[in-house]
């Protein structure tokens, strides 16, 4: 295959659609079906998810939440509707702390950083340093669902399994994050509802910089991982 021939855009994003149009197979995949009339669907956060939980009392508490990348993202869209930026991996908790340095006084609104486990390991851990470093405050919130849902359910630092799915050292998020000095580290099940609405409630109350660690197994690993 010549490659300097295929009509292959210099600049943007690959597709599978692109890459077959330039090969010249046809893509039946894209062919409407006259005869389908079934309403659209948008993606969700899967049934029984711990997330859901989270994003519905940030909804609630009508709080400006600092999104980061991962399954967690589709809190932002309806029905849940409880994430209001995200950049790209790790940006979370530094975005937070920036908004709450530049945030009007008369905006009462509580600025909350939401970041997966595996995001948090990947490019989050020093956005947290640099909150600590700068005397920040604000809460971050930890969604410890034990995997890398959203791209294969692999391993990660914080569930203790390599890409290869071996068991190695479990990065402790709750020995990192006092051993980082965050003044005030909790963890809770995401699971139980009122839980979730009184640690929000509490820490975002607080003066001080504070970490919820909401630690719940992602719904699809009982299916994948049986015990």
């Amino acid at each position: 295959v010549d490659c300097e021939a295929l009509p292959i855009p210099r600049r943007g994003e690959l597709s599978p659609e692109l890459i077959k149009s330039a090969l010249g197979v046809a893509d039946e995949s894209l062919i409407e079906d006259p005869a389908c009339d079934l309403p659209p669907r948008p993606p969700l956060l899967c049934a029984g998810c711990p997330h859901r939980p989270v994003f519905y009392a940030l909804n609630k508490m009508k709080a400006l939440v600092t999104g980061d990348i991962g399954c967690y993202t589709l809190g932002a869209i309806a029905p849940l509707s409880a994430i209001d930026t995200c950049i790209d991996m790790g940006a979370s908790i530094p975005m937070a702390h920036g908004m709450a340095l530049a945030q009007n006084p008369d905006i009462t609104r509580p600025i909350i950083a939401v970041i997966g486990d595996s995001t948090f390991a990947h490019s989050g851990i020093t956005g947290l340093v640099n909150t600590i470093y700068n005397q920040g405050s604000g809460v971050v919130c930890i969604l410890d669902n034990r995997i890398t849902a959203m791209t294969g359910h692999q391993g990660n630092p914080v569930n203790g399994l390599t890409l290869g799915g071996q068991t190695t050292t479990e990065l402790d998020l709750v020995a990192l994050c006092e051993a980082l000095r965050v003044p005030r580290v909790r963890v809770v099940n995401p699971n139980n509802l009122d839980d979730v609405i009184a640690a929000l409630d509490e820490e975002s109350s607080a003066e001080e910089l504070s970490v919820i660690i909401f630690r719940a197994p992602c719904a699809l690993l009982s299916k994948q991982f049986p015990p």
